[in-house]
């Protein structure tokens, strides 16, 4: 059965080229330029992932975000950031928790695909692993936090690590480095480890 992806970007051409693309390479697939329209797709047909460009007019990529997530039946779509805009560190430890991959634009069909297919690697791990953990007499909250934060930790990981690729500091004598001192920074990092140390907690009884 055919993957079925929706991409969200209000750039015509952008969909019409990732619509294009994408169906050749054996998805099927939707696009949407706006938030109604958006909305009308997903109470049609839940599709395996959305694909969601950030910068977006009137209304941004993040506000889409916000808006999919408030409804209950959508909660558990797989969201992937899809963009090329530059990532700061408050918007990731408002949005991060929402998404469950990052793909940056320009790109081209083989990262579209790696990206994909790592997240229905972790699903499917994460299933058996639910599935384990469902017959030790976890509660439920416990297995919702488990699925949450197994999707969730590897793209914060990997929205931090383009962070850091954004904002190193040029320091005296023409060096890089990647030591960023920013609190906001540190605060994503200590957020990511709490994270990783609660589902370390979560597992470890498995």
């Amino acid at each position: 059965m055919k993957l079925k992806l929706l991409i969200v970007d209000d750039d015509v051409l952008i969909r019409e080229l990732y619509l294009s693309i994408l169906t050749m390479a054996g998805y099927e697939v939707e696009v949407s330029g706006d938030l109604p329209t958006t909305q009308r797709i997903l109470k049609r047909s839940i599709p395996d992932f959305l694909l969601l460009d950030l910068m977006m007019k009137p209304i941004n990529g993040w506000e889409i975000l916000e808006q999919i997530r408030e409804n209950s039946s959508w909660q558990e779509i797989p969201i992937i950031i899809f963009s090329g805009k530059v990532l700061y560190a408050h918007e990731i430890l408002r949005y991060g928790e929402k998404v469950v991959g990052y793909i940056k634009k320009p790109t081209r069909l083989p990262e579209i695909i790696i990206e994909i297919d790592r997240i229905l690697s972790c699903q499917k791990d994460t299933r058996s692993l639910i599935e384990k953990a469902a017959t030790l007499q976890f509660s439920d909250q416990e297995l919702f936090e488990i699925r949450n934060l197994r999707l969730n930790i590897p793209v914060l990981d990997l929205l931090t690590s383009e962070l850091q690729q954004n904002f190193k500091i040029f320091l005296e004598g023409g060096n890089y480095s990647n030591k960023i001192h920013d609190p906001e920074i540190e605060m994503l990092h200590v957020w990511i480890e709490e994270k990783r140390r609660r589902l370390d907690v979560l597992i470890g009884g498995i």
